[in-house]
């Protein structure tokens, strides 16, 4: 059975929970000193790089349940996160 169609929706998917990620980091107003500013907002940029390699990894092994063990394809969703696979 061809899968493409719905590898391409999850793709799509896990684009969209990425892209809704960075929704959350605010943009400090023009008056402020700007290296205080984002020193005080990195909960937010810790949450961000947190939430991607979570959502990263789920994407990954997503990506794995449709390919085979010895398939080639595999190492392609890791160099998008920049994640290192296990050996």
């Amino acid at each position: 059975m061809d899968t493409t169609r719905l590898k391409a929706f999850s793709d799509g998917v896990f684009a969209i929970a990425i892209a809704l990620l960075v929704l959350e980091i605010k943009v400090p107003p023009p008056d402020t000193a700007l290296g205080a500013k984002l020193l005080q907002l990195w909960p937010s940029y810790l949450a961000y790089v947190v939430s991607f390699l979570v959502i990263g990894a789920i994407w990954i092994n997503h990506h794995a349940m449709f390919h085979s063990p010895g398939s080639r394809e595999r190492p392609v969703p890791h160099g998008r996160t920049h994640w290192k696979p296990r050996s």
